[in-house]
C-alpha cells in the first residue's frame, strides 16, 4: 500500500510565485472553460468540497540530472490564440523544492488563472490570425448581492472581463478577484471598497464588505485545500503507475490521455511533438477554414496503422505499441494525416462539415502502407467512401468495429476503391452499400440545409464540385419567400430547395431573388442555369416555369432527379 503525508494548503500559498508548482509531462493539457472556473470559485465560496490534490515532491537538483523526467510549468495567461499550451520547464534551480501535481492540474490551473492570470477567448464572427480578437480577461467577483429565487437564498457571481470594462457595468460592482491577495487584513478591505464603490444604501456597502471577506477567508486565511504528498524517492514507473491507477477511474481523464501518458513517460518529446503537430494540421493556410484533430485522434491513428495492434482502446492493447518503433514511424505518420486532410479539404470539408473523424483513419492507413493518391479515380474513390460512411454513421454506434473490418479490406490492397469494403460485415446489418430506397428517404426527410449532411449529398452529386472555393447553401425558393405560404414552409430547408454556390456569388447575386427571376437574369448573362443550378428540372407539361405557382412540382422533380443521381454515384 502507498503510503502518503497528508496536509492541508492555502489557496493564496498553492498559487504563490514562490510555490514552485509544475506538471509532469505524463499530465495532459488544460481543458477547462470559463464555466467550470467560475463554479470552482463558486463552490469554493459556498464552502463546497473541491476534492484533493496529488502531489509529488521532487528536488531541483533530480529534475536536472534524470533525463527521463520532464516537467511543464503551468499556465498563467491562456490564450486560445497561442497560450494553450504550457511550455517546458526551464532555469530548474538544484537547491529548490518542486511540487509537481499529478492529480487536481485542472483545478489548480484555473485557481492560478482565476487569481494571478488571465482567460483569452475569440470574440465572436472575429478572425483568428488577429491578437486583437483575443481580449485578455481577468477573473470577477459581483460584490452586489444577488438572490437566487430558486434555491431561495443569495447566490455569487463569477464573470471573465477585460480589465478596462470592470467599473463600466453601473449596475453591478465586480471586483478583480486576484486583488484580495494583496489585500488580506479587513482594514485594506474596508479601504478599497471606500475607494472603488459607490452604494445606494449602507445594507449594500455591508454585503460588499461580507462578500469580499468571505473570499478573503477563502484565499488567504483558510487551509482549504487537502493534499496527499509522495515523496521525492519515488522512481517515474512507480510514479505512472498511481497516475494511471488513480486517473483509471475518473471520467474527467479519457483513455486516450492515459495512453498518452504512457507515451510521455517513454518519449518526453512527444508532447511537444503532437501539441506542435496538432496545432499545424487544426489550421489550413489561409485560416479560413479549421479542423479540430486532437490527441484523442492521434492516439487512435497510431493504434490504426499497425496491423498486429487492436483497434480498440485500452492500456492492454496499447502496451503492444513499441514507443521506439512510433518514434521512427512518426515523421511517415504525420505525413500520412497531412495528406489525408489536405485531401478532405479538397472535397470542400473542415470541422463544420465532419461528422465523424474516425472516417478519415482508413484513408491515412491507406497513405501510410504506401497508397497512391496521385490519380484522379482514386481521389473519386476516396470521396465516395469519405461521404458514404458518414452518411451511413458507420463510425457512430460501434466505430471500434468498423474501424476494424474496413482495416481488414484495406490490408494488403494497393488501390483505394469504394468496392473494397461492399463486403465488410459491420455491427447491426450496416455496410458500405447504398442498396436500399429507405437509405435515401431518411435522408430527404432528415437532413435540412445548413446539416453536415446536405452539403455531403449536395456535393457528392456535382462532379465539377470545388471543395477550394467557399461555399453557401441557397435557397431556389427563398426562405422568406416560402415561409409566408404555410403549405411551402416546411418544404424551404429540404435538400430538392438547396443548392450549392459559391459564397460571392450568392450573396451578390442571387440572395433572395426568386428563381424564376435568377435564371432570367442567368440568360440575360449567356450562362448556362444548369451549371449554376444542379438538377434543375426542365420545362415540361406539368412544369411550365418557375414561379411559386409550381412549387410543388418542381420541388417533387428535382428531389426526384437528385436521388437518381446519388444512387448513381454510389451504384
Amino acid at each position: 500500500m502507498q503510503e502518503f503525508q497528508v496536509v492541508s494548503k492555502k489557496i493564496c500559498d498553492m498559487v504563490d510565485d514562490d510555490s514552485n508548482i509544475i506538471l509532469p509531462a505524463i499530465q495532459r493539457k488544460f481543458v477547462w472553460e470559463e464555466e467550470k472556473i467560475c463554479n470552482l470559485f463558486n463552490s469554493i465560496m459556498n464552502g463546497y468540497p473541491i476534492g484533493t490534490f496529488l502531489i509529488w515532491e521532487i528536488s531541483g537538483n533530480r529534475i536536472n540530472n534524470d533525463s527521463s523526467i520532464y516537467f511543464y510549468e503551468f499556465i498563467k495567461n491562456w490564450s486560445e490564440q497561442d497560450k494553450k499550451n504550457n511550455e517546458l520547464l526551464k532555469n530548474v534551480s538544484n537547491d529548490k523544492k518542486y511540487i509537481a501535481i499529478l492529480d487536481g492540474q485542472q483545478r489548480l490551473q484555473s485557481l492560478l488563472i482565476g487569481l494571478r492570470g488571465t482567460y483569452a477567448t475569440r470574440k465572436q464572427n472575429k478572425p483568428w490570425n488577429d491578437i486583437n480578437s483575443f481580449p485578455k480577461r481577468v477573473l470577477c467577483l459581483n460584490l452586489k448581492k444577488i438572490y437566487d429565487d430558486e434555491n431561495e437564498k443569495s447566490k455569487y457571481e463569477f464573470k471573465f472581463i477585460e480589465r478596462s470594462h470592470i467599473f463600466e457595468d453601473k449596475k453591478n460592482n465586480w471586483f478583480e478577484v486576484g486583488k484580495i491577495i494583496g489585500l488580506k487584513e479587513y482594514e485594506n478591505i474596508i479601504k478599497y471598497i471606500n475607494d472603488n464603490y459607490t452604494f445606494e444604501n449602507e445594507k449594500d456597502k455591508n454585503d460588499a464588505v461580507a462578500t469580499l471577506n468571505k473570499l478573503n477567508d477563502c484565499v488567504n486565511s483558510k487551509n482549504l485545500l487537502g493534499c496527499y504528498i509522495i515523496d521525492t524517492n519515488r522512481d517515474l514507473e512507480e510514479i505512472l503507475d498511481i497516475f494511471v491507477t488513480i486517473n483509471s477511474g475518473a471520467t474527467a481523464l479519457s483513455k486516450p490521455d492515459l495512453l498518452f501518458s504512457t507515451i510521455i513517460a517513454k518519449w518526453p518529446n512527444a508532447r511537444d511533438e503532437f501539441d506542435d503537430f496538432i496545432k499545424n494540421i487544426n489550421i489550413c493556410n489561409d485560416q479560413s477554414k479549421r479542423f479540430k484533430f486532437d490527441v484523442d485522434f492521434l492516439i487512435r491513428t497510431i493504434m490504426y496503422m499497425y496491423d498486429d495492434i487492436p483497434v480498440k482502446l485500452s492500456i492492454k492493447n496499447f502496451t503492444k505499441l513499441d514507443i521506439n518503433r512510433l518514434k521512427s514511424d512518426w515523421s511517415k505518420i504525420k505525413e500520412a494525416i497531412i495528406l489525408a486532410r489536405n485531401i478532405i479539404l479538397g472535397f470542400g470539408f473542415e470541422d463544420s462539415s465532419i461528422s465523424s473523424y474516425n472516417a478519415i483513419m482508413p484513408i491515412i492507413y491507406y497513405i501510410y502502407h504506401g497508397g497512391s493518391v496521385k490519380s484522379k479515380e482514386t481521389i473519386n474513390q476516396i470521396r465516395k467512401y469519405f461521404i458514404l460512411a458518414q452518411l451511413k454513421n458507420l463510425y457512430g454506434v460501434a466505430g471500434t468495429s468498423a474501424l476494424t473490418e474496413t482495416r481488414k479490406c484495406l490490408i494488403k490492397n494497393e488501390n483505394f476503391n469504394l468496392d473494397l469494403f461492399k463486403d465488410a460485415k459491420l455491427v447491426g446489418n450496416r455496410n458500405y452499400r447504398l442498396d436500399s430506397d429507405e437509405d435515401v428517404a431518411y435522408w430527404f426527410d432528415t437532413y435540412k440545409k445548413g446539416s453536415k449532411q446536405s452539403f455531403m449529398i449536395l456535393s457528392i452529386i456535382d462532379p465539377n464540385f470545388d471543395g477550394s472555393k467557399h461555399i453557401d447553401e441557397d435557397h431556389l425558393y427563398p426562405d422568406s419567400i416560402l415561409s409566408k405560404y404555410g403549405k411551402y414552409k416546411k418544404y424551404k430547408d429540404n435538400i430538392a430547395n438547396i443548392n450549392l454556390l459559391q459564397a460571392i456569388e450568392n450573396r451578390k447575386e442571387k440572395s433572395d431573388m426568386m428563381l424564376d427571376e435568377y435564371i432570367k437574369q442567368l440568360k440575360n448573362k449567356k450562362v448556362d442555369c444548369n451549371t449554376i443550378i444542379k438538377y434543375l428540372p426542365p420545362l415540361d407539361s406539368e412544369l411550365k416555369d418557375y414561379t411559386l405557382k409550381y412549387f410543388k412540382i418542381f420541388y417533387k422533380k428535382r428531389r426526384q432527379l437528385i436521388i437518381d443521381a446519388l444512387k448513381n454515384v454510389f451504384e
